[in-house]
């Protein structure tokens, strides 16, 4: 037997249908296309499946039997044929995402619940590991998505690179928390929270200070902002991070950036801009020699507008073509 995926499908709509006329309509051919290829499923199968009546097609035993083992296999195809719409559509498939701490911790969650709203047959897999292990993992192919800091390498294709400006957080109730912009010369000798000094963001804040002839009085180096910010809102003193992290303190101390802090509220952070302007990088990846994939380039587009909302942010690259 040779029959093909086209002869189920005719014999399906005949038999739902009792008629080639009302077949051919259902599956957009003419009348005698359907005829031809039930003609030579029957043939092929060596059965007979329709006898003509008066009031049109009747199925015959044989054919009756056939139907509830056809419709099993059509069902599968018909989903097949779904998801592959889906998948080239964007609105189904999964998307593997390895991203620094930064991103992971303050950007990715909201971003990604939004996603998931819009594209709910989508699932998603969420490494947060170090920059360098971002790239290594898409050199592997093993994610479709990277998000680690900026940088020239053979292991990766950038997307786009993104800059914001760095903020200060301070706690709210602190004296400083008046201005609306600090200087490292109004942070003179401060207790500084800050990152490790193996990080760029430490030298350039460190190089800011020094040409303004201030004290950059760092007690604490940290690996990761939200840490500096944590505490910062507990009393121990400033620090200089990205807009990301410092929105989710304000809002986790439930108090809005550039806004006075609720009264007794101890742990509260106030957001302040800073000069001179410090930004901080990071650049979206996906592998080498592998285009991003439709739901990839969807998220992208999703990701890049929900940072374009942050005051200051700027993002180049073009945007991956839908």
């Amino acid at each position: 037997m040779d029959f093909e995926l086209r002869h189920l499908e005719a014999f399906r709509a005949v038999a739902e249908t009792r008629s080639m006329t009302a077949a051919a309509r259902l599956l957009g051919v003419s009348q005698p296309a359907v005829s031809s290829l039930i003609a030579r499923f029957e043939q092929q199968i060596g059965l007979p499946l329709f006898r003509r009546t008066g009031t049109g097609l009747e199925p015959t035993a044989e054919a009756l039997q056939l139907v509830d083992e056809v419709a099993p296999v059509l069902a599968d195809f018909d989903h097949v044929r779904q998801a592959i719409h889906d998948i080239r559509d964007g609105r189904s498939g999964r998307l593997m995402i390895a991203a620094q701490p930064l991103v992971g911790l303050a950007l990715l969650p909201a971003v990604l619940a939004g996603f998931a709203r819009a594209h709910p047959r989508v699932s998603f897999k969420v490494l947060t590991n170090t920059s360098e292990l971002v790239r290594h993992l898409l050199s592997g192919h093993a994610y479709d998505l990277g998000i680690a800091d900026v940088r020239l390498d053979a292991q990766a294709a950038m997307l786009a690179n993104v800059a914001a400006p760095c903020v200060c957080v301070l706690p709210a109730e602190h004296r400083l928390a008046s201005y609306a912009m600090l200087t490292p010369t109004l942070l003179d000798g401060e207790p500084f929270v800050t990152s490790f000094r193996e990080r760029e963001i430490h030298h350039r804040i460190g190089r800011a200070f020094a040409d303004a002839g201030a004290q950059w009085n760092v007690v604490a180096e940290v690996d990761f902002f939200a840490v500096a910010c944590g505490m910062v809102a507990n009393g121990m003193g400033v620090t200089i991070v990205d807009p990301f992290t410092a929105a989710q303190a304000a809002q986790a101390a439930h108090v809005p950036q550039g806004a006075p802090a609720p009264q007794g509220a101890q742990s509260a952070v106030a957001v302040r801009a800073f000069a001179p302007a410090l930004d901080y990088r990071f650049a979206l990846y996906h592998p080498l020699h592998r285009p991003p994939s439709t739901v990839t380039r969807a998220f992208v587009r999703t990701f890049l507008a929900a940072v374009r909302a942050v005051d200051g942010v700027t993002v180049s690259g073009r945007d991956p073509e839908g």
